[in-house]
């Protein structure tokens, strides 16, 4: 069988392996030379194809030329040692020949198989003489067969394209140009056509003076300009390919200088931008030339779609209506704001309600300023804008068509609800920054576009042209080709070897008490994968087991139960290398090893994965050499593509060989246009045997009766929803067994008017079964749409059918910016998933990127922070790539976040070698005083967040262990409070970062519900590995640090000291009435956020209250239920910290206000029930981001115990007042506390 199973020519591995092949291509080519006398043969150079790193390169090669056929070689000895040769040149199929400058010939071959499928070859000789005689020869060999053809058949033509030719001062002429005609010979005809036409005299200038010419050429979607020297061959420009091939049109027009001189410095300013762009991200991308690489579709298609903001103000974040919710807080709405006016020394108070528009409100504090002002000249409120002070926030005043209220905005919002004062700015604009502040509309920008050709996207255009040959557009269907659904083979994959094997990288341990790959065996296992699931119900298959050695032969053939024709686009072919490392081994009946992956000697060494279809839909095949990444088992959801930086080692690569056809096999872009319906009904009444299967496969006599129960159900009793109810319910960690995925499908119909039923129905769809995919295709359309919320869920590595992930992303269209802000940490995980580097997900963050500054900003850092990683540094280098260079003036605030980043890194890490304290500082200081950075930037914690110098004599660094710089930076605004942070360089930040998004998350839920918690979510942001920034929250301080001003160690078993620090604090009995408040309600919020996400910990050093009485926590170093613990003693015993001192300020356990706390509790308990699935989603879409306590989605299981899933809320609430309870009689946790207190 394996040797019928595949075709083509003998190959050589680059171990050197041969792989054995039957063909008589290669047994034959010696014969036939001798037959045919051969007219000439010598050495050539031949121009590369596909180059080398995109590069085409002129390569050495020794020809033959005999008979009809022109054959090339590697070398000289190749041809008389009788190896077969690199390739042959058809002379039967010439269809254009000619000698071109430069001593090249140029011959255009149609391939008969392909039909008006063209190459052209590139060959030059040592001399004119050399190339002159090489051309005659091939051409008496052509004009020969020519005569000796039919008159019927096709007669030969010349290769050419017709440009059209724009006359200055004249109409545009329509010109014929041969690919081997230069610029000059092109000039030479169109002035003899505009003597004979008597048109030169209305030509503006002096055409003979003019020694370039610039081709525009178009297509469909795009236009790109290339200059053309006058020695320039048509054929040698990177456009000749798309000119000949009928995609594209080429206009012809003299270059004028100062034409040239733009287009100069166009290309100048597009390489600067690259420049920048590099140095911003810290790796250049590379693009290889080759039409597989999805990459370079991807970029190219970026620079077409997406269209060029042109501003860089940033709106406050609003949402219409918040107000409303605030009349039972606040019934007028009504706040004091801080007004401040051009005039540094000006400022006043006025009242503010909240249902006051945004231009009523700044035309009254505009009249307010002229009447301070009397001898200011005349001017108007349409010249002024509303600012936040301290803050690079703006008030717009209008969204569409719709008045936008200045309770609208969130920073008024919550002053009403905390009942404090706001501070605005009224900011002078000069008439270019008008627009700036307008909402940022993606349709105005292409509309913008149309009318400035020279805006920035044009010059990403001019760059990756210089870089690439612009990506075909054309339908592979329309070729001759094969369509995957008409293969009804099996997949069959030979495992060919594994070579340049190399362990040295693993520890000593890796290996066992070997401790070495000495005297080891290794064999592959293979699967094929649709999302996380195996497409075959026998799961991975192995080679045999074989003895170590640097380069591993099976050259075995494994062949799965799914047909070709069945496997879905996303389909995922996963390699892993097994060692053994046993001292005995398993022999199977042959007496081969046979591997074993249950035993514990069994090793993973090594793995990869690789997608079965290409970007553009075309079928891999033949050989296949791919690089391992270290360790495994494979990830059917992990990287893609194979390890190409070989980061951080390759320990091999991995030869497979897959189907060869005679022509392409492609995956159609559409589903059939038949009834699917009756396709996919036939396949719903097959099933039925499935469920007798199942069946057969049970252990017990009782499941086996279940299963046939369940079939029964199925198919006779439609009535029956509670079973349904209960699939479609279920928490999204519950994935349904195989009997509820069959009774799910069976009622998919009636499943369409319940949108959180798709996810289960999905998840019950046998994508194996390509009539059922079309089926799932055409239900899409008609299932009742999901929330944007909901269907995050659908963007899970679980979900990997193409138009599932587009449907959930166009369903995320629809949420508010200022939402999908929250969601962006998750959405940067999802592109890891996304099956080709052209994604939906990649797409729309890109595109929400260039129309919000502000996701702009998150959806960079998020990216940036993971760019070290090499298993996603090209897919993100790639999209952060396209992101800046499209990203106009956003690109210099970002350039300067770097700047400041990397300066401050550089001083993070001086001060770690000086082992001196006092030393230490002084050094600090001298070098942040030293330290160039911008002198106006914002910071990647908040793009509203504009600084300019430090205030050095206020910095120092902390003394834990990474010994964090604590910074103190002035605000840009005149009147803005100084900036303080914490940088870090040497902690992740992720847990923390994804902790403080779920308890912001949370807090924006109980708002909603009309529940203020008081919660004080500070910012954080991961920029690097180990790399980030941590927002101080001012005028607070630890319990700990309470309790030592308290007495020390005693006070923590006292009731009283939290009490008494805040009525020092608040010295009114109205001031201390409201702190109470607000620590009530902080400390029920805080108290359900960490129950629910499991916070470890928890000690008086990472908690901290503000001298309001707000309490917050800080410090996420462990959650979902990761609890601390030594010597196997369980530390932490409370569901969450609630001592007797917090008791206390509240009145008292048996107190009205303890009640109110207990309410409060149990009513924000509740409320995150109902969206736990958000939650548990959110978690899912961050396994892949490397976080140690959350890897897979047993992790997220605390989350269901957590949430009391199984209860209603009465239920729920009791249990919840249980744990309230239990953690204020906790005595561990007081313990706990005095210690922290006496070590720190």
């Amino acid at each position: 069988m394996d040797s019928e199973l595949f075709e083509g020519r003998t190959r050589t591995s680059p171990s050197g392996s041969i792989l054995s092949r039957y063909s008589t291509d290669t047994a034959s080519h010696v014969q036939s030379i001798g037959k045919e006398k051969i007219v000439k043969q010598g050495i050539l150079r031949k121009k590369s194809p596909k180059g080398v790193k995109g590069i085409k390169v002129w390569q050495i090669r020794y020809f033959v030329l005999y008979g009809q056929e022109l054959k090339y070689f590697g070398n000289e000895d190749d041809f008389r040692n009788k190896m077969p040769p690199k390739g042959t040149i058809q002379l039967s199929c010439i269809e254009a020949l000619a000698l071109a400058s430069d001593n090249r010939i140029h011959i255009g071959v149609q391939n008969q198989k392909r039909g008006s499928d063209f190459r052209t070859f590139y060959l030059k000789a040592e001399s004119i003489e050399e190339a002159q005689s090489w051309f005659n020869l091939i051409q008496k060999v052509q004009e020969a067969m020519v005569a000796s053809r039919g008159t019927i058949g096709k007669n030969p033509q010349l290769l050419s394209v017709a440009l059209g030719f724009i006359v200055p001062g004249s109409s545009m002429i329509t010109v014929d140009c041969l690919g081997c005609m230069t610029g000059s010979q092109l000039k030479g005809k169109v002035m003899k056509l505009l003597k004979d036409w008597d048109l030169l005299e209305s030509v503006d200038f002096d055409v003979e003076t003019e020694q370039r010419l610039l081709l525009t050429v178009e297509d469909d979607t795009s236009t790109y300009d290339k200059v053309w020297d006058e020695d320039d061959c048509l054929c040698d420009l990177d456009c000749w390919e798309a000119l000949r091939s009928g995609t594209s049109f080429g206009k012809v027009s003299f270059l004028r200088w100062d034409v040239e001189i733009n287009l100069k410095k166009r290309h100048n300013l597009a390489e600067e931008i690259s420049k920048e762009v590099n140095m911003i991200l810290g790796y250049r991308i590379r693009l290889e030339c080759d039409e597989t690489r999805d990459a370079v579709n991807f970029y190219q298609e970026l620079s077409d779609s997406v269209a060029v903001p042109d501003r860089i103000q940033i709106p406050a974040e609003h949402t219409k209506g918040a107000w409303e919710s605030l009349k039972d807080l606040n019934a007028k709405c009504e706040i004091v704001c801080r007004c401040y006016f051009p005039v540094e020394s000006m400022s006043l108070n006025l009242r503010c309600s909240a249902e006051e528009t945004v231009t009523e409100f700044k035309e009254r504090m505009f009249a307010a300023y002229m009447a301070a002002d009397t001898g200011k000249d005349e001017d108007s409120a349409d010249n002024y804008c509303l600012k936040v002070v301290g803050r690079a926030a703006y008030f717009i005043a209008k969204d569409g068509d719709l008045d936008l209220r200045m309770g609208d905005y969130d920073c008024v919002s919550n002053a009403i609800e905390s009942g404090t004062a706001i501070d605005l700015r009224l900011e002078k604009l000069n008439i270019s920054k008008v627009t700036e502040i307008e909402p940022l509309n993606p349709l105005s920008y292409k509309e913008k576009d149309l009318e400035q050709p020279d805006s920035e996207h044009l010059l990403l255009k001019d760059y990756m042209s210089s870089v690439q040959k612009s990506a075909q557009t054309m339908d592979l269907l329309d070729w001759n080709s094969i369509c995957v659904w008409d293969v009804h083979i099996p997949v069959r994959i030979r495992v060919v070897e594994a070579c340049g094997l190399n362990f040295s990288e693993y520890p000593d341990k890796k290996f066992g008490p070997k401790g070495s790959p000495d005297g080891m065996r290794l064999f592959a296992s293979v699967g094929l994968y649709f999302g996380s699931e195996s497409l075959c119900f026998e799961g991975e298959q192995d080679t045999s087991s074989i003895e170590f050695t640097t380069c591993a032969i099976w050259n075995e053939v494994l062949e799965f139960s799914i047909n070709i024709g069945d496997l879905p686009m996303e389909s995922r072919l996963c390699i892993t290398l097994y060692a053994d490392v046993g001292d005995e081994q398993e022999k199977d009946k042959d007496g081969q090893s046979t591997p074993r992956k249950g035993k514990k000697t069994i090793i993973p060494v090594g793995w990869v994965s690789m997608h079965i279809f290409g970007y553009n839909g075309v079928m891999k095949t033949g050989l296949v050499g791919l690089n391992m990444w270290p360790d495994g088992p494979a990830n059917p959801i992990g990287a893609i593509p194979d390890n190409i930086t070989r980061e951080p080692f390759c320990p091999g690569v991995v030869f497979i060989e897959l189907e060869k056809f005679e022509v392409p096999v492609i995956f159609p872009k559409s589903d059939p246009t038949g009834d699917s319906l009756q396709a996919a009904s036939k396949l719903a009444a097959s099933q039925h045997k499935e469920f007798d299967d199942v069946a057969m496969n049970l252990d017990t006599i009782a499941a086996r009766k279940a299963t046939v129960d369940a079939a029964n159900i199925v198919y006779q009793n439609d009535n029956d929803k509670d079973l349904i109810e209960e699939i479609v319910n279920a928490d999204p960690l519950t994935m349904p067994n195989k009997i509820h995925r069959l009774l799910v499908w069976s009622h998919r119909e009636k499943l369409l008017k319940i949108p959180n039923a798709l996810p289960k129905y999905l998840l019950s769809v046998p994508w194996n079964r390509r009539e059922a995919v079309w089926e799932t295709h055409r239900l899409l359309k008609k299932w009742e749409k999901l929330s944007p919320e909901a269907a995050l869920e659908l963007l899970g590595p679980k979900f990997a059918d193409r138009y599932v992930r587009e449907y959930a992303v166009e369903l995320l269209r629809s949420i508010d910016d200022n939402d999908l802000k929250e969601y962006v940490l998750q959405l940067v995980q999802v592109v890891k998933h996304e099956p080709y580097h052209a994604s939906p997900v990649g797409k729309f963050l890109l595109e929400k990127a260039l129309e919000s500054t502000t996701i702009g900003h998150f959806v960079f850092w998020h990216m940036k922070s993971e760019m070290h990683l090499p298993d996603v540094k090209e897919r993100y280098g790639i999209l952060l790539s396209s992101y800046l260079m499209l990203c106009g003036p956003m690109r210099s605030t970002l350039s300067c976040q770097n700047s400041a980043q990397q300066a401050f890194v550089s001083v993070a890490e001086d001060i770690k070698l000086i082992k001196n304290a006092e030393e230490r500082l002084k050094v600090l200081r001298s070098r942040l005083h030293d330290v160039i950075i911008p002198s106006s930037y914002s910071l990647p914690l908040n793009p509203r967040i504009v600084c300019g110098s430090l205030k050095v004599e206020k910095c120092k660094y902390m003394d834990s262990k990474k010994l964090p710089l604590w910074l103190v930076i002035n605000n840009s605004d005149p009147v803005g409070k100084p900036v303080y942070i914490i940088f870090k360089a040497g902690d992740d930040l992720r847990q923390d970062m994804l902790t403080l998004q779920m308890m912001r998350i949370m807090d924006k839920l109980w708002k909603k519900n009309h529940l203020d918690l008081c919660m004080n979510v500070y910012d954080c942001v991961s920029t690097g590995n180990e790399i980030g920034m941590i927002e101080v929250v001012m005028n607070s301080e630890t319990t700990s640090g309470i309790m030592k001003g308290a007495g020390g160690v005693a006070a923590n078993f006292r009731e009283d000291p939290i009490a008494n620090w805040l009525k020092d604090c608040n010295e009114s009995e109205e001031d201390y009435k409201k702190a109470v408040e607000n620590f009530t309600r902080s400390c029920a919020g805080y108290c359900v956020a960490t129950c629910v996400l499991g916070i470890g910990d928890r000690h008086n050093d990472n908690i901290m209250l503000k001298r309001d009485g707000s309490l917050f926590h800080i410090d996420f170093g462990h959650f979902l239920g990761n609890f601390k613990s030594k010597f196997g003693f369980k530390r932490e015993r409370a569901r969450f910290v609630l001592t007797p001192d917090f008791a206390y300020v509240m009145g008292g356990e048996n107190s009205p206000g303890f009640r109110a706390f207990e309410n409060l509790c149990v009513k924000a308990f509740n409320i995150l029930r109902k969206e736990a699935s958000l939650f548990i989603n959110l978690f899912q879409l961050m396994i892949s981001c490397g976080i140690p306590e959350l890897q897979t989605a047993e992790d997220i299981g605390y989350l269901k115990e957590s949430f009391l899933l199984d209860k209603d809320d009465d239920e729920a609430g009791s249990v919840f007042k249980g744990w309230i309870h239990e953690s204020l009689r906790c005595k561990t946790t007081q313990i706990n506390n005095a210690i922290h207190t006496m070590v720190h």
